[in-house]
């Protein structure tokens, strides 16, 4: 797990850089997928990408692996 990093102190700038994130590997945002527990990957440390692993498997049930993954 990578832990959270200076730029994200804030969960409101976590939550943007996730969003960023998953926008710039699939196009979509976060909030153009079903809901995942945000606040709880920030509050457990995690950076965006390591965020956007486990919402895969905890909210999304996979459906973007592939593009994760390869």
């Amino acid at each position: 797990m990578t832990y959270v990093s200076c730029d994200t102190k804030t969960y409101e700038a976590f939550e943007k850089a996730c969003d960023r994130k998953l926008q710039s590997i699939i196009g979509f945002g976060i909030n153009d997928l079903a809901d995942a527990t945000w606040r709880d990957y920030y509050d457990a440390g995690m950076s965006p990408i390591d965020a956007i692993h486990c919402a895969n498997d905890d909210a999304w049930d996979g459906e973007i692996s592939e593009f994760l993954h390869g």
